[in-house]
């Protein structure tokens, strides 16, 4: 459908697209098709945000897009939070943004208790997260050789990245190794997705060094 046959219908508000910004990429509507709508010459907001699920799609849309065209203009203290600890900060107007400091979530931990993986151990959960990555075609995965609690994978070139599985029993630990800071938005995408679908994880939490060292609450998701 064309832009002048929708026209009328797109939202403005606290979240926008940034004029001339768009490269047309489809990401943020193949996302949440509910919220984002890709024209003729850029993407636009169907309506904005309400509930805390729809904002976290637009923040992972955020993301997720191929450049930064998505940007809140708002001042809700909780979302310039969200945008701050996510990395964000550039994308929100609001200079409160900038007291936030990113948080690299880069462990988790998860319960497996209704998943047939109950029973396996660290090294046999690495090998189901294997299998999991070589069903998706798009990986490079090194051998396991001595160290099988740990999978090493690239989805680019030969830019590798490693997870680490650790515990026994109900409840697990997985550590993340992205190559690049910046990178582990994408490692964690992976990780929660093998968790949500192939895994079947509870009480999944989302922890950075600090959070863990000192007993804090985790996030329900790595970003």
């Amino acid at each position: 459908m064309a832009d002048s046959e929708k026209q009328g219908e797109f939202s403005t508000g606290p979240f926008y697209i940034e004029e001339g910004c768009c490269l047309l990429c489809g990401v943020p509507e193949s996302m949440a098709p509910e919220l984002f709508f890709t024209g003729d010459e850029t993407c636009h907001f169907l309506r904005q945000p309400r509930a805390a699920a729809e904002i976290e799609k637009t923040i992972e849309a955020m993301l997720s897009s191929e450049v930064d065209c998505i940007r809140y203009a708002g001042h809700d203290s909780a979302i310039l939070r969200r945008l701050g600890e996510a990395d964000l900060a550039p994308l929100a107007d609001d200079p409160e943004v900038r007291q936030y400091r990113p948080v690299a979530r880069d462990r988790v931990t998860f319960s497996l208790r209704s998943s047939p993986l109950l029973s396996l151990s660290s090294r046999d959960l690495a090998m189901a997260f294997r299998t999991y990555l070589q069903s998706k075609g798009r990986y490079t995965i090194v051998p396991s050789l001595l160290r099988r609690r740990r999978v090493t994978f690239a989805w680019f070139r030969r830019s590798f990245h490693s997870v680490e599985f650790s515990g026994e029993g109900e409840r697990r630990l997985a550590l993340l190794y992205p190559n690049r800071a910046h990178i582990l938005q994408g490692l964690g995408s992976t990780v929660e997705a093998w968790l949500m679908t192939d895994a079947q994880a509870e009480d999944v939490e989302w922890h950075s060094k600090d959070s863990q060292r000192t007993g804090k609450p985790g996030s329900s998701r790595p970003f």
